[in-house]
């Protein structure tokens, strides 16, 4: 798969185009014309739609495969009177564990994040697109360079706040990066007394 989309992106080495606009200051943008076209429309239709379609459906799935986990290991466990058995696996299916709750909770998030960050930039592409032939004042065209910025940078915004999430989310999280942290200084503390001993 990963070899497939660098085949597949192998374009953009050829149409893209770079201006030097000052001395050590470049300037990429994509070749005019249909090129720009494609380009706006596969943001749109790839990173868009079919990604966030992919993740809710996967999503979906993980949340039915957890449940069905939690059901067959619910039928598994042997109790020697039946109506307590038949209360413990509703039990089990109804309520999950709180793991499987912070995992959906940490899952949810990274979807709602990805959905609202991926989708702006799309949109800002097909509305260049479609007024990319109007005549512009200076002012808009500042706004549009602003907004081009801003919707690039929130793009990138999802593949950053995985660690923050999580650890406002999982409290199982949250104490494992506690206890890595803690390991870590009391590893550096030993590795300085080490070093100020043997000098």
């Amino acid at each position: 798969m990963t070899l497939f989309w660098m085949i597949f992106h192998i374009h953009t080495l050829i149409y893209i185009n770079i201006y030097q606009l000052a001395p050590y200051y470049y300037s990429c943008s994509y070749a005019p014309g249909i090129y720009t076209t494609f380009t706006n429309y596969y943001q749109l239709v790839i990173r868009g739609l079919l990604a966030t379609l992919l993740m809710i459906v996967f999503g979906l799935l993980t949340v039915k495969n957890i449940r069905r986990a939690r059901r067959t290991a619910a039928a598994a466990v042997p109790v020697a009177n039946s109506a307590i058995s038949t209360i413990a696996v509703g039990h089990n299916t109804n309520y999950p564990s709180q793991k499987d709750r912070q995992f959906i909770f940490m899952m949810c998030s990274d979807i709602i994040i990805y959905v609202f960050c991926g989708i702006l930039r799309p949109i800002y592409m097909i509305y260049i697109q479609a007024t990319q032939y109007q005549t512009k004042s200076n002012e808009r065209q500042a706004i549009e360079a602003f907004i081009n910025s801003l919707t690039l940078f929130i793009t990138f915004i999802p593949t950053c706040t995985g660690f923050y999430t999580y650890f406002l989310v999982s409290k199982s999280f949250r104490q494992n990066a506690k206890k890595v942290l803690q390991t870590n200084r009391i590893y550096n503390y030993y590795q300085l007394h080490k070093c100020t001993a043997n000098s």
